[in-house]
């Protein structure tokens, strides 16, 4: 087989694409709560082998087992089992369905125009794109569901079009790849109401990306009046009997599921009004263009919105043209983007759990939309917009990137090494990949003392911890309170921890480090548009060890 020069050069890009995420994936973006929050319950699962646990470190804070991410843990499991309880093992999950992502971005692409240039430059567009790397290299759940609703939309468009799966010179696998194609398009709601099925027991936010997916079947039944179309209703049935099974198990797990689920929930506002869900659908973009994440890392995306509100605008001129012209397939492939578009939006309006980090979802479909609109343009002007495109996004990724090179988490874990890693501790749970996982308390158990009748005191006996450790965002929290309970609770137990610390414990470390001690990154001087606010470049990391017996 003759190897030509495209194809080395491609070769080339892959490996120095997937060498570059490997060495930068414990380093961006930083290492967020929610990380160890995630792998630790799956570190518990597997220490128990129990799917029906809680998570080992919060004893205090109300928590109750559900099925709705056990596969999501069921995929960590393994990682953990075999690499080891680290940052590293845990992101390289997300990291791996982020290239399984950009393949399957490509092949849409690919049946989408027929043209290979402009699907690998329009999926090396969605590669650099700041968001889609910091989705890949983030230890939670989206890059997941992105991968299983683009799945879900190629499926779609193979069926709407009659395009075979995987051309192959290979005369064997074109007749198998042709009879998975007839069976794909007998199959597909049963097999996309299935992905979508199962994506519930990922995230409970599934329904996000059920959404697109709905209103494209929907616009189906009703628009084709002369012949109904009842996919719908098989989708449908597919997807509710998967939900229905994984409510079922976690009616197993707990059998006060419903109460405790929705209790939850209302915790992040899922229960508002019409009016106070379109008043938080407005915030978080708001909250997104002003990189107001709170205690998440949000890029900057100021081009990328730019680019998308272009994309779209011209996007609606070029339907409005399709469908004068009768271009049946071009108007439809446009259609099908726009309406995802607006069921990814209406779908977490519905929901009321406004996560930023639930963006990325939207921005294969704009550059989809992007490589649409081109494709009518000559290969020379083609080559020259998406490469152009490509450039400036390169570009806004290393700007953003950069700052995280020198603020390495194991470096924050090594202020650390005061204490032996199989003690009992009190700590911020962003320090938890450091210790065993049944030896660890965090902060977001303390607002709950009052209710179970503990002191601090109390609470440092009954658990035996022997060493404290305190991150400075909880003074400064406490100091300007309410507005950052959202964090750890309500934070009035700090007055009783602090003196504590002062009569029963001794300091033996304290540090400084300019990004894990403070949780709500505005305040870290990291983002240029709140330099002006940013209380301290370095916040301070102290370690006491509680003297016992406690007097």
């Amino acid at each position: 087989m003759k190897i030509n020069k495209n194809q080395i050069l491609l070769f080339i890009t892959i490996i120095s694409y997937i060498s570059l995420n490997l060495i930068y994936l414990d380093k961006f973006p930083f290492v967020h709560s929610d990380e160890p929050w995630l792998s630790g319950l799956s570190k518990n699962m597997l220490e128990n082998t129990s799917l029906s646990v809680t998570e080992p470190f919060f004893d205090l804070m109300p928590r109750y087992p559900h099925a709705l991410k056990v596969i999501f843990h069921l995929i960590q499991i393994p990682f953990i089992y075999f690499l080891g309880y680290n940052i590293f093992s845990v992101r390289l999950i997300s990291l791996i369905f982020g290239l399984l992502t950009l393949f399957i971005f490509y092949i849409l692409l690919k049946k989408l125009t027929n043209k290979t240039l402009i699907s690998y430059l329009g999926t090396l567009l969605l590669a650099v794109d700041i968001q889609f790397i910091y989705a890949s290299h983030f230890a939670r759940q989206e890059i997941l569901l992105l991968f299983i609703f683009l799945v879900s939309l190629y499926i779609l468009f193979i069926c709407r079009f009659n395009i075979t799966l995987t051309p192959s010179r290979n005369q064997k696998l074109n007749m198998l790849f042709n009879k998975l194609s007839v069976f794909t398009i007998k199959s597909e709601p049963l097999l996309i109401g299935s992905l979508i099925g199962l994506s519930i027991g990922i995230h409970p936010n599934s329904f996000i990306i059920f959404l697109p997916i709905f209103l494209i079947y929907s616009f189906e039944f009703f628009y084709n009046k002369q012949k109904k179309d009842y996919k719908i209703f098989i989708f449908l049935t597919t997807v509710s009997l998967f939900a229905a099974s994984f409510v079922l198990l976690s009616f197993y797990f707990d059998s006060d599921f419903v109460a405790h689920y929705f209790s939850y929930g209302k915790s992040f506002k899922v229960d508002s009004s019409i009016v106070g869900k379109i008043k938080g659908f407005t915030k978080f973009y708001k909250d997104i263009i002003e990189r107001n994440g709170k205690t998440y890392y949000i890029p900057n995306l100021d081009f990328q919105f730019v680019f998308f509100i272009t994309t779209f605008i011209l996007s609606l001129i070029e339907l409005v043209k399709n469908y004068t012209n009768n271009k049946k397939t071009e108007f439809t492939c446009l259609l099908y983007m726009i309406l995802s578009i607006a069921g990814l939006n209406l779908g977490a309006m519905i929901i009321g759990r406004f996560n930023q980090t639930s963006i990325i979802f939207q921005f294969p479909l704009y550059y989809i939309l992007a490589v649409l609109l081109v494709r009518n343009l000559s290969s020379k002007a083609q080559n020259l917009v998406l490469i152009s495109i490509i450039i400036i996004s390169s570009y806004f990724s290393y700007i953003n990137i950069m700052p995280y090179k020198n603020l390495e988490y194991n470096s924050y874990l090594k202020v650390l090494n005061a204490i032996p890693s199989d003690s009992i501790v009190l700590s911020n749970l962003n320090t938890h990949y450091y210790f065993q996982n049944s030896n660890f308390y965090d902060y977001r158990n303390l607002p709950y003392l009052e209710e179970n009748n503990l002191s601090i005191k109390e609470y440092i006996e009954k658990n035996k911890i022997e060493y404290i450790v305190i991150t400075e965002d909880l003074s400064f929290f406490y100091n300007n309170k309410p507005h950052y309970n959202g964090v750890y609770g309500n934070i009035n137990f700090y007055p009783d921890l602090e003196v504590f610390l002062a009569q029963r414990c001794s300091i033996i470390s304290k540090s400084k480090s300019r990004l894990y001690p403070m949780h709500m990154v505005k305040f870290t001087g990291l983002y240029e548009e709140y330099k002006s606010i940013a209380v301290k470049d370095y916040w301070d990391i102290t370690i006491y060890k509680v003297n016992y017996p406690i007097n």
